[in-house]
């Protein structure tokens, strides 16, 4: 469990940044600020690491780029990302990994509001040696494996 005020403040500090790089280190944690804040990041830019997830229903333009979370173990393993558009988004398989550069927007998706990325810019990258990313705190502060 996150240290109490732990999301506010990272919240404030992401708020205050014009461009927002998710890292491995706080990736669960600023994936769910921004879902939950979704129209107070609107605009905002942001840079990220995943693979190229699809749910059925997605349209051509569209995938996630995602990271599988831990916070216990992997059987707890989900799936954590931002809905993603670009054109040629079906020139990118599914499981290959990619970083893009782009803009928060807002989207619906099965009659919610979702935050989505429009993409300005993506490119191809290996999978990182862990591709997990993690939500694991010692003491006040987010920590990532093997720290």
């Amino acid at each position: 469990m996150p240290p109490k005020g732990f999301y506010k403040l990272l919240e404030k500090k992401l708020l205050k940044q014009k461009s927002i790089n998710v890292n491995n280190t706080d990736y669960i944690p600023v994936m769910s600020i921004i879902e939950n804040n979704v129209d107070q990041f609107i605009g905002k830019e942001i840079e990220v690491d995943g693979f190229v997830y699809r749910e059925n229903g997605f349209k051509d333009n569209q995938f996630v780029v995602a990271r599988f979370g831990i916070s216990c173990c992997v059987a707890d393993a989900s799936v954590y990302g931002m809905l993603s558009t670009i054109e040629n988004a079906s020139t990118f398989k599914t499981d290959n990994w990619v970083h893009i550069k782009g803009i928060v927007k807002k989207a619906t998706y099965n009659q919610e509001d979702v935050p989505y990325i429009q993409i300005q810019q993506i490119k191809s990258i290996h999978q990182p040696d862990n591709p997990y990313v993690y939500e694991l705190y010692q003491d006040e502060q987010l920590i990532g494996p093997g720290e």
